[in-house]
């Protein structure tokens, strides 16, 4: 049975008390030592923070352009790790696209995610067709829901904000923990410690 977006989203928030989201972005330089000697060392650091924080976060973040931006290897990181995530949270991967052309990136044959984040709200229905998908509109400026769209969500940029309406019409936030708290320390304890610092941030959200 397909569970919708929005069900999978509540249910998750609700049974973690979470709404944080946690960023994964593949940047070699800034991973820890032990890490870096793998000849791929991305899938082995995304494993490694999932497994740290897989019952404190409602999603995970995958940033499109820094997968891209280490070519194939990254391509097939991204895939594995949202493989590795899929069921257990939220997916959300951050182009923000620009064109109703990447939608099949969602599907199974493609990345498989929950979510994407769109340029420009005029594509939003192209990509949310599916009850179990949503896209996430990008903003700037102050979080607002005047600027709420009918369907899908708003990703608040500089907030780090994700706003979208519940099944009983509540805002519903996912707040954003960035590449800042991924790469905190680069120490071989470098998953624990992320995860200290998401759960603070699940405290006192």
């Amino acid at each position: 049975m397909q569970v919708d977006f929005i069900s999978k989203l509540e249910s998750i928030q609700q049974s973690r008390q979470s709404r944080v989201a946690l960023m994964l972005a593949p940047y070699v330089s800034r991973m820890p030592g032990g890490i870096q000697k793998y000849d791929d060392p991305f899938f082995p650091f995304g494993k490694a923070i999932i497994q740290a924080t897989r019952d404190i976060v409602c999603a995970y973040v995958f940033d499109f352009a820094a997968y891209l931006g280490i070519g194939a290897a990254g391509a097939i990181a991204l895939e594995r790790t949202v493989a590795y995530v899929r069921g257990d949270a939220v997916t959300i991967l951050h182009g923000p696209f620009a064109s109703p052309a990447y939608v099949q990136l969602m599907d199974e044959n493609g990345f498989g995610v929950d979510a994407v984040t769109l340029d420009n709200v005029q594509y939003l229905d192209q990509y949310v067709t599916r009850r179990d998908r949503s896209a996430f509109v990008v903003a700037r400026g102050e979080p607002s829901w005047l600027d709420a769209p009918d369907n899908g969500g708003i990703y608040w940029l500089e907030a780090g904000l994700f706003t979208t309406i519940g099944s009983d019409g509540q805002v519903i936030e996912i707040q954003l923990a960035d590449a800042e708290v991924l790469y905190a320390v680069s120490t071989p304890d470098f998953a624990e410690q992320t995860r200290e610092l998401v759960d603070k941030m699940r405290s006192t959200g």
